[in-house]
């Protein structure tokens, strides 16, 4: 007789925990959401919530990656790194009629991502994701989406442009400068344009307008860089979801067939 049993494992790879273990972390240890940094990039990815690689039967995810807008919220309840593969396939050869040789998917790791657990929180993060040049591999740079980092009905500006920029948001101004962040706040019944000015010849001059929606509900990262020699904006918006809709949670570490010995009279409902 054979029945299956749900097994979690713990943070440590390759070590087995039962479910009625004492020390399995209630919360995952990182709620994420990526993107591609470069323009129409897209990445189709797998990861393993429980970061247990190695297990035979290991749960994984898959995670479909595009430039334009962050993926839903997953989560991670695994020891650092966070790894993403890249899926490959070997395909049987043409001129063989064997119906041993079928298709094979193999994992390729392409990204590890290195964190430190907090085991009171669980760490809010934005993973950008930066191709490696002459490589498929790809660099993670994390931004935090925290709530003291980043407020809902606030947005976070970073500029990577070379000069300084002035930006204009409903009644706030501010000033931007090269390498550096600020913070616009939402206000109720202004304006949700956002105008961004550079300073030449004794003269401020509008270089661009968008509009960027934000309110107590949901919060925005915007990045301002140059792109032959013009200036360049991605702007993110995250809306406020609870954790339990976020992918992965809740899925179970491992699932494996277990033989029953028939001389064992105990039953598992």
């Amino acid at each position: 007789m054979i029945f299956k049993l749900t097994i979690l494992s713990l943070f440590v790879l390759g070590n087995y925990f039962p479910l009625l273990s004492s020390e399995l972390p209630i919360k995952p240890s990182l709620l994420l959401q990526a993107v591609c940094w470069e323009k129409y990039k897209s990445r189709n990815l797998v990861y393993y919530p429980w970061g247990n690689v190695k297990e035979e039967n290991a749960t994984k995810i898959n995670l479909n990656i595009g430039f334009s807008l962050p993926t839903h919220p997953f989560v991670y309840y695994g020891s650092s790194p966070l790894q993403l593969f890249e899926k490959k396939f070997s395909y049987p050869s043409s001129n063989t009629s064997s119906d041993a040789e079928t298709t094979e998917e193999k994992l390729s790791l392409v990204a590890e991502y290195d964190f430190e657990i907090d085991p009171k929180t669980t760490k809010n993060s934005l993973l950008l994701l930066i191709d490696k040049k002459g490589e498929k591999k790809l660099n993670i740079y994390p931004i935090s989406l925290n709530q003291q980092n980043l407020p809902y009905g606030a947005i976070n500006c970073y500029s990577q442009h070379k000069d300084n920029l002035y930006l204009a948001y409903g009644g706030q101004k501010q000033s931007l400068k090269p390498g550096k962040s600020v913070r616009l706040n939402y206000e109720k019944d202004s304006t949700q344009d956002i105008r961004i000015f550079t300073y030449k010849a004794g003269k401020y001059i509008e270089s661009m307008s968008d509009y960027v929606s934000v309110n107590e509900e949901s919060r925005g990262i915007i990045f301002f860089s140059s792109y032959r020699n013009r200036l360049r904006m991605k702007s993110y918006l995250f809306n406020r979801l609870p954790i339990e809709s976020a992918t992965g949670y809740n899925e179970m570490a491992q699932q494996i067939s277990v033989v029953k010995d028939n001389d064992d009279n105990s039953t598992i409902d």
